[in-house]
């Protein structure tokens, strides 16, 4: 009895309530970043030559950009701003010139910057995933 009044004094309960629920461009991202990661577990069973990683690696980008398209409309929808109309086909198209771009547009210069910051995290992070999927994936026995 005694033990259980202190553990109680010391030791509070985890309070894991969400507040919000995900917003639906983060969805995307998420699911962007799943698609990576199994993209760096499948390529070393299904790529054996360079030309087979080139075609996997076009088709990546291909099965990317429309992930990134739609971050970029739901992300207009809702922050609730106007985005310039090739804002989002930059995007999808050429994320490295789309993302700041759409940022510089809809952002204060100083939060633009930050943003572009985290978005070039997020590349990298992803790109991460993917290399250790794949890392792990090619010395696995299948």
């Amino acid at each position: 009895m005694h033990s259980r009044r202190l553990l109680g004094r010391f030791v509070r309960p985890l309070n894991l309530v969400v507040r919000q629920p995900m917003r639906r461009s983060r969805t995307v991202l998420l699911t962007l970043a799943g698609i990576w990661v199994s993209y760096g577990i499948a390529l070393p069973h299904i790529a054996h030559k360079p030309d087979d990683v080139a075609a996997a690696q076009v088709f990546l980008g291909f099965l990317t950009a429309p992930f990134l398209f739609t971050w970029c409309k739901l992300d207009t929808r809702e922050r609730a701003v106007e985005a310039p109309a090739p804002a989002a086909a930059l995007v999808g198209g050429m994320a490295l010139i789309g993302v700041p771009y759409y940022f510089f547009r809809t952002m204060r210069p100083a939060r633009a910057v930050l943003s572009t910051l985290k978005a070039a995290a997020y590349y990298l992070g992803i790109s991460a995933g993917q290399w250790c999927a794949f890392y792990v994936s090619s010395r696995s026995v299948v």
